[in-house]
């Protein structure tokens, strides 16, 4: 699907899964997200992502 984040993606991945949703996308989400896409081995599922949105 369009949109997922993981080990390979890059930040316009994160801005667009957020957009997509009409989730925030100020710098501090963008990195978290980011963060936890590069230090994982698969695409992050929707409540992962969701989890690093929530945690802020």
């Amino acid at each position: 699907m369009a949109g997922d984040i993981g080990p390979m993606s890059g930040k316009s991945n994160v801005l667009f899964w957020l957009e997509r949703r009409g989730l925030p996308m100020n710098d501090e989400v963008v990195d978290r997200i980011y963060k936890c896409a590069k230090s994982s081995d698969h695409t992050l599922t929707e409540a992962e992502i969701m989890e690093c949105v929530q945690g802020l």
